[in-house]
């Protein structure tokens, strides 16, 4: 379990282009579990209307389960003030849907961005129950990190497009169209944050003989983010 936690986390960097030097294996196990790694391939040659919609949504899901992620941990290492203003800001996203703007966005971000752990944070974790967060953080880290590299790849596509006169007369797309702009610039960062702190997180369940999170685990809370459609388009080429 341990080995497929860290090759979601290697593998997903290493298709972006952010992998660490050592990440060496497991590629094709992450390509044959995430789709979309082209921007121009064939599952996202939709119109764009229909391509914006997937990709709100994928943005939206990626982004509530890395904040679940950062708010598991502040709590598994005793932050608790943190951590709830974490779920708070999870709860916001999520009830916004895809309807959520740039700047309301950028404000959800900051909690990842603004968020530091490392080895040594996760080595005070000595409860069960802190243990335990720290597993769940691994699945949302894990989730996030698949959907963000799906919701990447629509955006790589969405920027490339030149919408059409009725395109500029939907308020859905032209959001899209300025999301997609701040999620090429960001979400690499956040993908290559999230497997560093995968890979403490792996260490941390090496060194205390607990069970990693597997893509079993991954694949089932990201089913219950998405609708079924979604979901299998996510795995596809």
């Amino acid at each position: 379990m341990l080995k497929n936690f860290m090759i979601v986390a290697i593998g997903i960097t290493v298709l972006i282009g952010v992998a660490p030097a050592h990440a060496q294996f497991g590629l094709d196990s992450v390509s044959n579990l995430v789709g979309g790694g082209d921007s121009n391939s064939a599952n996202n040659s939709g119109s764009l209307k229909e391509d914006a919609a997937k990709f709100s949504h994928y943005l939206s899901v990626g982004t509530v389960n890395l904040i679940k992620a950062v708010a598991k941990m502040h709590e598994a290492v005793g932050e608790a003030d943190k951590a709830k203003a974490d779920l708070a800001q999870a709860e916001l996203l999520a009830k916004g849907g895809t309807e959520i703007k740039a700047e309301e966005l950028k404000k959800r971000w900051s909690v990842v961005d603004n968020s530091a752990f490392n080895r040594a944070d996760f080595a005070k974790v000595s409860t069960q129950k802190g243990q335990e967060l720290l597993v769940s953080s691994g699945i949302h880290l894990g989730a996030g990190m698949i959907v963000d590299k799906k919701a990447l790849s629509l955006a790589q596509s969405i920027v490339t497009k030149t919408p059409s006169a009725q395109d500029l007369m939907d308020g859905s797309i032209m959001n899209a169209f300025e999301l997609a702009k701040l999620a090429v610039e960001v979400l690499p960062g956040h993908i290559k944050k999230s497997g560093s702190w995968t890979t403490d997180l792996a260490d941390y369940f090496s060194s205390h003989k607990l069970e990693a999170p597997s893509t079993e685990d991954f694949k089932k809370q990201i089913s219950s983010d998405l609708p079924a459609n979604e979901n299998n388009d996510l795995y596809s080429d």
